[in-house]
């Protein structure tokens, strides 16, 4: 179920449930940094964990009759909520659960309350060795590109065993590096007016 991209190594990864569609619309996800995957930036308060959770995620219909229409692409597409997701047994090792009695997130969902989607079991716990695994392509796929990458993969969690779990590398592509203008040329009246410089 979660599905995801990565950035360079030094920068974020993307996690969603359900399809990568969500994140590719620019839909709520969980973002961390593989070097500091317990760190959730987005979750600076209460608010926070309420506000920036995922609450839909994308699958595929698949009682959907076909069409020779391609018109739409997300034709196939299905938004489930995420007491849909927690029936289906996806959200065993994904989400975690906010008590109001103590005012305290409870990595899992065995206490009542709200679920937040945290990755936590996944990120902290490493149940999976998700971000060890996205570390190492991230650097094979560095190191063959010659050029920082970005990719997307999805993860199909083994049902009620996180070990036949199974990454997906769905695509793999170059960063876009900026071109700088190498005839550049400053003149003494641009150095004089400038708050700082550098040869």
């Amino acid at each position: 179920y979660p599905a995801g991209g990565a950035t360079p190594s030094d920068g974020v990864v993307n996690l969603a449930v359900g399809l990568g569609k969500t994140i590719v619309d620019g839909g709520i996800s969980l973002s961390f940094s593989p070097s500091c995957p317990g760190v959730l930036p987005q979750f600076g308060s209460v608010d926070d964990m309420f506000h920036y959770s995922q609450r839909e995620f994308y699958a595929v219909a698949m009682n959907q009759l076909s069409s020779l229409s391609f018109a739409d692409e997300a034709q196939y597409l299905v938004k489930g909520d995420m007491m849909t997701a927690e029936k289906d047994g996806v959200l065993d090792y994904i989400a975690s659960t906010w008590s109001a009695d103590n005012e305290a997130l409870y990595e899992g969902i065995n206490a009542r309350g709200p679920r937040i989607i945290t990755f936590a079991h996944i990120l902290k716990n490493n149940v999976i060795p998700l971000v060890e695994t996205i570390r190492f392509i991230m650097k094979l796929c560095e190191d063959s590109m010659g050029t920082p990458v970005e990719i997307e993969f999805a993860v199909n969690m083994g049902q009620g065993d996180p070990v036949e779990s199974e990454m997906y590398i769905l695509q793999v592509r170059p960063m876009v590096a900026p071109v700088f203008n190498p005839d550049l040329v400053i003149d003494e009246n641009e150095i004089g007016n400038a708050l700082c410089y550098s040869t």
